[in-house]
């Protein structure tokens, strides 16, 4: 079975500073935001706090036309790698002093609003949401992430017991680059609290280990650089056929085909591939 779903993100203090010169330009007035003004490491621009019942309703506009109009099956809201809902959980990136800011469920209010309202409108049967507990990307690094997630999955098992799916990355990632893995660091606690719903685990796997955790576990694995360089990974997977490495250095270059459209199926075309397949 196959199932499309489009992922809602928002950058808001990741934007970067050349696609704001562009907007500002077009509108002088186009405002720069996040969780407080708080820059992020190595930039001087200093977004301003941004309003919540606004941003949670652009939330839910775009999950209604991903779904009703563009044809998918369902949507993924992006908690993760310093974007915009991640600033809001994450101490370091959330200094407001308001009712979204300070404690562990004050800085998860904001994120579980956004569940809530596009739970509602769509369904949340629908929604899925991707967080990056152990990621230091974007100045994310928290000294101990596990009783904050541990909230934030307590309250979705809770408030959305039917929610689509989980999709955690695992430590040792950050962004589209690996790091180093430090002791302690693991999702075990995730998996205790959201297994046997839909959990789906990212980042680092080989297809023997993708195997073995999902046979062990019962949860999804995903793939997300290694469908980059094989767009015939499901096929490459199920026989075993050895995978084109990626080229990191293509992954984000914009308006350039090459590492985009460039790579090869494993039997020279889509046909042969699904012909082996069947």
């Amino acid at each position: 079975m196959q199932r499309y779903q489009g992922q809602l993100i928002r950058r808001c203090r990741a934007a970067e500073p050349p696609v704001l010169a562009e907007l500002r330009e077009e509108d002088p007035d186009f405002a720069y935001v996040s969780a407080s003004d708080v820059p992020l490491s190595g930039r001087d621009d200093v977004p301003r706090p941004l309003t919540i019942k606004a941003y949670v309703a652009a939330f839910v506009q775009a999950a209604q036309d991903a779904v009703h109009r563009a044809g998918f099956d369902g949507v993924e809201i992006h908690a993760a790698y310093g974007y915009l809902l991640e600033q809001f959980i994450h101490e370091g990136s959330n200094i407001r002093t308001d009712e979204y800011g300070g404690s562990i469920a004050n800085r998860c209010k904001f994120p579980l609003e956004v569940v809530d309202a596009v739970s509602k409108a769509i369904g949340e049967q629908k929604v899925g949401i991707r967080i990056t507990p152990w990621s230091d990307f974007q100045d994310m690094k928290m000294p101990d992430p596990i009783p904050t997630f541990t909230y934030l999955l307590a309250r979705l098992s809770v408030d959305h017991p039917n929610l689509a799916y989980v999709h955690v990355v695992e430590p040792g990632i950050s962004g589209a680059s690996d790091c180093s893995l430090r002791e302690g660091e693991s999702n075990e606690f995730i998996r205790n609290i959201w297994l046997p719903r839909p959990l789906i685990s990212a980042g680092g796997y080989t297809r023997d280990k993708a195997l073995q955790v999902a046979e062990e576990t019962g949860q999804l694995i995903a793939f997300g650089r290694a469908f980059v360089s094989n767009r015939d990974l499901p096929s490459r997977l199920l026989k075993n056929i050895p995978l084109t490495p990626w080229d990191r250095n293509t992954f984000f270059a914009p308006e350039d085909p090459h590492g985009y459209i460039d790579y090869s199926f494993a039997y020279g075309d889509r046909d042969g591939v699904e012909d082996s397949s069947s």
